[in-house]
């Protein structure tokens, strides 16, 4: 037996608004995160909204370390002073918390707040992508270039 579903125009209409509604919520997820500084409950997400964003960045520049003939690669930022205080008084308050750095929606460093950060200064690295020079490259000219936008 062969059955024959209409749907009435005003169900057809609000299933098109849901179906919008979907799409547009996942195409916009992009712009959830912007890249920067955010609180995290375990390292893994993010929770509300950025402490800093790379637009309060006064620069980004890279940096090596050798620790015992091994060579390391770093980012360094240096917050705009509007932006310093602000971000003193956020780790200040978030002592013994993980703090996560976001750069295109992923958490690539989850350092944990050990104290007070008074000059904005603030090193973006990790036993991950300290080793791989080219990822690191990557990296700082994508937020360089987000920076400058």
């Amino acid at each position: 037996m062969k059955r024959n579903y209409t749907l009435s125009r005003g169900s057809f209409l609000l299933f098109i608004l849901i179906s919008l509604i979907a799409v547009v919520s996942c195409n916009t997820s992009g712009s959830a995160n912007p890249d920067g500084w955010y609180l995290t409950d375990d390292g893994i997400e993010t929770k509300g909204s950025p402490i800093a964003t790379i637009q309060d960045f006064a620069y980004l520049k890279i940096d090596t370390l050798n620790m015992n003939g091994t060579i390391y690669y770093e980012l360094q930022s240096q917050m705009k002073p509007e932006a310093m205080q602000k971000f003193a008084e956020y780790t200040e308050k978030n002592i013994g918390k993980v703090l996560g750095f976001v750069h295109n929606e992923k958490i690539i460093f989850r350092p944990i707040i050990h104290k007070r950060i008074d000059d904005g200064k603030v090193a973006i690295a990790s036993s991950i992508l300290s080793k791989d020079k080219k990822e690191i490259i990557e990296i700082f000219e994508n937020i360089s270039m987000k920076m400058n936008q």
